[in-house]
């Protein structure tokens, strides 16, 4: 179990396991140059995190609320796969989903105006969460045909 703020990941730390996020929900974090920290996406119940063997972590994964993940070693899955192959084949769909997302990601950075990313960003959270379900974070709800918002949206004068 992750409480709240807990790392799952830690970027730049050996890459030696899978996980499955089974509850809860995750943010991905990557560390920039000059120390800020850039959120580069989000997971929930049945994404997969660490799925590349790499020598070391590209990203952080730390919990949005409480969490949990189930853990497989990299040297442990060759052996899981070879007794239930259909694990092999689900892995490689949510890489390929991955690569999709990243794309989408890409073109809502730059081709899309502030409004029009914060509008896809929400219609990505209420597309991935279940109905009501409140995403911390942002204190709201997201639903499916609508989000109620914890503020007021207000223009300023010029506009």
């Amino acid at each position: 179990m992750l409480a709240r703020e807990q790392s799952l990941i830690v970027e730049g730390e050996p890459n030696d396991s899978l996980y499955i996020i089974t509850e809860g929900c995750l943010r991905l974090t990557k560390l920039l140059a000059d120390g800020r920290r850039q959120i580069t996406g989000f997971l929930f119940p049945g994404d997969f995190v660490g799925l590349m063997p790499t020598k070391h972590l590209p990203f952080s994964a730390e919990a949005l609320s409480a969490s949990r993940a189930c853990r497989f070693s990299h040297s442990g899955l060759a052996q899981l796969s070879e007794e239930h192959p259909g694990i092999k084949d689900r892995l490689i769909q949510s890489a390929d989903t991955e690569l999709v997302k990243a794309q989408d990601h890409m073109m809502l950075l730059g081709q899309k105006t502030a409004m029009e990313r914060v509008a896809s960003f929400f219609t990505m959270l209420s597309r991935r969460t279940p109905l009501g379900a409140v995403i911390s974070p942002y204190r709201c709800r997201v639903r499916t045909s609508r989000i109620i918002w914890p503020f007021a949206w207000r223009r300023s004068a010029g506009r």
